[in-house]
């Protein structure tokens, strides 16, 4: 498999490392050449994002407005034909971009403490 750069949105540490040992390059300059960009993150996105307000539930401690606003900047000043990967928190926030709902809490998914465990079988 050819090599390939990733230009991270923001940094994540864990996720990166999973990109390394396959032998990608890693980048946190969209001036530097890449083939593709990854959003993700463990933080829930803000309900205002898609036209919600936060229900009770919703963990409002864990809401980062800054960082949801830097990213959706970031996505939209991106080249449209380059390939977008959203892993967890990433995922979200393309969903919602191109125009998609959410649902804000799921029962027992996460229960906002240390995240959950990511295992890549195999690797």
């Amino acid at each position: 498999m050819k090599s390939k750069t990733f230009l991270f949105a923001s940094p994540n540490t864990a996720i990166e490392t999973v990109f390394s040992k396959e032998g990608h390059k890693i980048t946190h300059s969209h001036i530097d050449k890449h083939d593709a960009v990854v959003f993700c993150g463990f933080t829930p996105l803000c309900p205002m994002l898609y036209g919600q307000s936060p229900i009770k539930t919703f963990p409002s401690d864990k809401m980062d407005l800054h960082k949801d606003r830097k990213e959706w900047r970031f996505v939209r000043e991106l080249d449209l034909k380059k390939p977008k990967i959203g892993i967890g928190r990433g995922s979200h926030l393309l969903n919602v971009y191109s125009g998609g709902d959410m649902w804000q809490y799921v029962d027992n998914h996460m229960l906002f403490q240390d995240g959950h465990e990511v295992s890549c079988a195999g690797y």
